[in-house]
């Protein structure tokens, strides 16, 4: 019996040490998470604040790719419209003109030449090919497509007297 006896102490012993040993262990991890706990109230702030700028940024971001987005849409619409043109003059017949020895009656603004009337923009006007095709539909015209060295003869001799009217 006395073996037996010797067994229970060293077990009770062993036990004992044991739950010990666990209960500094636990004490250990409970302050650590009183420590991370005490961290992360002060963090937490710091990264709600983070967080909100960055969302502040990829709005600000995401309002330029809308405006950019316009824009292509803009151009797209102006592109379709130069592409109808560009169908609608291949497919209609040539019109038969007859064409005097005197400058044609332009529009205030406007220079006139034996055969059409030009629009020059001023350079406050400058603006994108796209754009450009959209103002002249906007004023009842088409943007100039010089096809002969004659017509761009004409217009350069035409440009200089109205460079120097602006």
């Amino acid at each position: 019996m006395y073996p037996i006896y010797t067994f229970i102490v060293v077990f009770l012993l062993i036990n004992i040490t044991y739950q010990q040993s666990v209960s500094q262990e636990r004490k250990q991890e409970f302050c650590k998470a009183a420590q991370t706990n005490d961290v992360l109230e002060e963090v937490l702030p710091l990264i709600r604040r983070y967080l909100e700028t960055e969302s502040e940024i990829c709005r600000q971001r995401m309002d330029g790719v809308n405006a950019k987005l316009g824009a292509l849409e803009t151009e797209l619409e102006a592109t379709k419209i130069h592409i109808k043109e560009l169908k609608e003059a291949t497919t209609t017949p040539a019109l038969t003109t007859t064409t005097s020895n005197g400058p044609l009656e332009c529009d205030s603004g406007w220079i006139s030449s034996p055969e059409k009337c030009y629009y020059v923009s001023s350079s406050s006007e400058k603006t994108g090919w796209d754009s450009a095709i959209v103002r002249c539909i906007d004023l009842g015209a088409k943007l100039v497509e010089i096809k002969t060295d004659e017509e761009a003869s004409s217009i350069m001799n035409l440009l200089p007297g109205y460079k120097a009217m602006n």
